[in-house]
């Protein structure tokens, strides 16, 4: 089983819109079928930019990994709530660019505020990061919708839930 721990809440305001995600660790799985897998896996998730339009930058450290060969694949599974979407349009130009392989489940629309909308399921495939060994990092646009007008409140509070890591590494024969 995997085991998280909740570290810290960041919270962004900004045009009446509050993000709010977690930093959690992942221990080591204990049916892994060997004990060169990672002892440890980091998943860090921070918003970058302000107002309606942010970025979501993900990474991934694995912190101990041996026998492993040519590295590893990550992706990552993230849910987005209906307060949040990802364009497909700007995923697609990120991804002809090879900026960013992100694949969107099923259609949005865009347009929609966030009363009659539902939440996405974006599939981001992590690079590795060229400052950081065992490291893969994902900067994932997200955009924030409207939400049904309130005379009692001026804020939304959108909480983005931790992502599924899914994670394959070759191993040295």
């Amino acid at each position: 089983m995997f085991s998280f721990f909740l570290s810290y809440c960041k919270i962004f305001v900004e045009f009446s819109l509050i993000i709010c995600i977690a930093h959690y660790s992942f221990g080591a799985l204990s049916s892994c079928p060997d004990e060169s897998w990672p002892a440890s896996v980091t998943v860090t998730r921070t918003i970058l930019k302000d107002g309606f339009h942010r970025e979501l930058l993900t990474t991934v450290k694995l912190r101990t990994l041996t026998n492993t060969v040519g590295g590893c694949s990550v992706l990552i599974k993230e849910l987005l709530p209906a307060g949040l979407f990802a364009d497909p349009y700007q995923l697609a130009s990120l991804r002809e660019y090879g900026i960013l392989e992100a694949l969107l489940l099923k259609p949005v629309d865009i347009e929609a505020p966030e009363y009659l909308s539902s939440s996405q399921t974006v599939l981001v495939y992590l690079k590795p990061d060229p400052s950081c060994t065992r490291c893969y990092t994902a900067t994932v646009p997200v955009h924030g919708r409207y939400h049904r007008p309130s005379e009692d409140k001026s804020t939304a509070t959108i909480t983005l839930e931790n992502p599924k890591l899914l994670l394959h590494c070759l191993k040295d024969s």
